[in-house]
C-alpha cells in the first residue's frame, strides 16, 4: 500500500513543512501507490479484477471509507504505531521537526482508526508511542 515511496519522482513528506494528514500529500501518495500496485500485480499474472480491487483498497488506504477500506487503514495505523516510533522520534533528534508535531504524528494515525476492535489493540501502542516522543520533550 505504500509501494510509491520505493520509487523515484513521488510526493515529498517533510516533517517540518507538512502537518500529519496532509490531503493533498495523501492523495498523491495514495493514487500513485495504487497506480504501482495494480501494474505490479497484473505484471505477475494476476486476474484483473483482483488487481483492480486491491488497487481500489490502497487508493483510499490513508483515509479508509467502506468497510474492506477501514480495514486496511486501521491494519496501517496499527503497523504504524508498532513499527515507527523510532523514525518519528528521529526526526525530533534531528530537528525536521518539534515534539509537537511529532505527537499530532502518533495521534492522527490513531484518530483515524475507525474499526474499534482495531482501536483497542491501538491504545497501548499509541500511549507508548507519545511517551517516547516525549521523553524528547524532557531533554
Amino acid at each position: 500500500h505504500d509501494m510509491e515511496r520505493r520509487y523515484p519522482g513521488g510526493p515529498q513528506h517533510d516533517p517540518a513543512r507538512h502537518e500529519p494528514g496532509d490531503a493533498d500529500y495523501d492523495a498523491e501518495h495514495q493514487a500513485r501507490s495504487a497506480v504501482i500496485v495494480e501494474r505490479w500485480l497484473l505484471e505477475q499474472g494476476s486476474e484483473p479484477r483482483l488487481a483492480h480491487d486491491v488497487a481500489e483498497l490502497v487508493l483510499r488506504h490513508e483515509v479508509g471509507g467502506d468497510a474492506r477500506q477501514d480495514l486496511l487503514q486501521a491494519a496501517d495505523s496499527l503497523s504504524f504505531l508498532e513499527t515507527n516510533t523510532g523514525l518519528v522520534r528521529g526526526w525530533v533528534v534531528k530537528g525536521r521537526c518539534d515534539v509537537e508535531r511529532a505527537k499530532r504524528q502518533h495521534e492522527r494515525m490513531f484518530e483515524r482508526i475507525q474499526v474499534e476492535r482495531a482501536r483497542e489493540c491501538a491504545r497501548p501502542l499509541y500511549e507508548r508511542a507519545l511517551a517516547s516522543v516525549g521523553e524528547e520533550e524532557d531533554r
